[in-house]
């Protein structure tokens, strides 16, 4: 686990120590052309000072004097000795060359100033030794603070970051202290504003959760509602084929028995269904598929329930759209609309299914000659187990909602129209746009 207070350690120390370091040597590159200057200037002003004879050279008494490390000669001209030498072990060779310079003497680095006046050559000489002895007791004055700083630079950063995250932490904390049933959103008001996008995200799943957990409530209420009824209906059936006396009684009962196992099983299919294709339940990866496969495939799969109400079921119109999506989830949909169509119409009824394009959008149009759903309720009959009253057929109200489901899971919307084609019922799921087209079936 990434912890934000060590990734910000391991990023801002190192820069602030590299800061640090760069501004040591910024500040020791300004003193060293500093010190260069002073004894320059020294170094000069002790070529213009220098005495006439080696008797009036004042004596050294203390270290401080700028000539202690100093070497003083002047030449006459065309001379090739000295006429005066200040009191020193290193013998100035006669240079030439005007103002500063440096040299080689005595196997050591040398800066030497050179003048002349009134015939004679004046030159005064200076190891560099002298300099970085000065440059390095100056940055030794200025780096032992900063080691002793660093520490207390550490120290500071860890405070500051420790004090900088502390509304974090009681932010993780509150929402830690939390039980699992405290769905209500997080106060905002003593929130830093780096924080208010993240609550806010917070808060909105907060708020998704809790509409999702109320509607999963309502779910399983409704659901062991409705299985309850069927349940209820098979142990008074049981029953009676128990207590049946004739033969005839005892077939009554168990064909009562075996359209309530039928109905309690496929209330349990559908509520499987409405499950694996809900809008929280991960899916497969869609890919390309022709619409018309599908289609054939749901009317495949429905067929024997038309033929057992001699209802006329077919397909109308066909072309060869393609869609992008999950070919048994499609069949599903489908097989859904065909099913409530076919439950709907009338005996020796007819259902059409036509493939459409619609503005480049391919549209499965399932008509029925059933009666059809009144404009009032067609907002209302996507909801989970509503049925619309009056209705003698039998149903659990969850077809059009997992029909619903897979549809927004592919981006498609279904429209329904009263009266369709046929007299009834016209659904029009409107998928997204084609992808690409192949010869039309006939």
């Amino acid at each position: 686990m990434i912890s934000i207070r060590s990734a910000l350690l391991r990023s801002l120390l190192p820069a602030v120590l590299l800061l640090l370091a760069l501004a040591v040597l910024a500040v020791m590159h300004e003193v060293r052309d500093e010190i260069n200057e002073l004894f320059d200037a020294q170094l000069a002003q002790a070529a213009y000072a220098v005495p006439a004879t080696a008797e009036a050279w004042p004596p050294i008494k203390h270290d401080d004097d700028p000539r202690k490390d100093m070497v003083i000669a002047v030449w006459a001209e065309h001379a090739s000795a000295p006429t005066f030498h200040s009191p020193s072990q290193v013998a100035l060779p006669k240079s030439e060359r005007m103002g500063f310079s440096t040299a080689q003497i005595g196997g050591e680095r040398w800066r030497l100033f050179v003048r002349q006046d009134r015939g004679e050559l004046i030159e005064a000489a200076q190891p560099l030794a002298v300099r970085n002895e000065a440059a390095t007791e100056i940055a030794s004055r200025v780096g032992l603070p900063l080691l002793v700083l660093v520490p207390l630079l550490v120290i500071t950063v860890l405070f500051l970051l420790k004090r900088g995250l502390r509304p974090l932490t009681r932010f993780a904390a509150e929402l830690d202290a939390r039980s699992p049933k405290a769905l209500e959103s997080v106060p905002l008001v003593s929130l830093p504003a780096e924080l208010m996008p993240m609550a806010t995200a917070m808060n909105q799943l907060l708020s998704r959760l809790h509409a999702a957990l109320s509607a999963e409530e309502v779910f399983v209420a409704n659901a062991a509602h409705e299985l309850l009824t069927p349940l209820t209906a098979l142990q008074v059936q049981v029953q009676m084929l128990e207590r049946a006396k004739s033969d005839e009684r005892r077939a009554q009962a168990t064909r009562d028995v075996r359209r309530s196992l039928e109905r309690c099983i496929s209330l349990a299919r559908q509520l499987l269904t409405l499950a694996r294709h809900s809008s929280e339940t991960p899916q497969l990866p869609f890919r390309s598929l022709p619409l018309g496969q599908a289609v054939r495939a749901a009317v495949s799969e429905v067929l024997p329930k038309a033929h057992a109400r001699g209802i006329d079921l077919g397909i109308a119109r066909e072309t060869g759209s393609m869609i992008v999506g999950d070919e048994r989830a499609i069949q599903t949909l489908l097989e859904n609309l065909l099913d409530n169509a076919i439950k709907y119409s009338p005996a020796k009824g007819r259902v059409d299914v036509s493939i459409l394009e619609r503005r480049n959008r391919p549209v499965v149009r399932v008509s029925d000659s059933g009666p059809g759903i009144p404009e009032t309720d067609h907002g209302r009959v996507f909801d989970r187990f509503y049925r619309v009253t009056g209705m003698e057929v039998e149903g659990s109200g969850l077809g059009l909602a997992i029909a619903r489901e897979i549809a927004s899971r592919h981006g498609a919307t279904i429209e329904l129209r009263t009266p369709g084609e046929l007299g009834g019922l016209d659904v029009d799921v409107v998928f997204a746009s084609a992808v690409a087209s192949q010869p039309t079936h006939s």
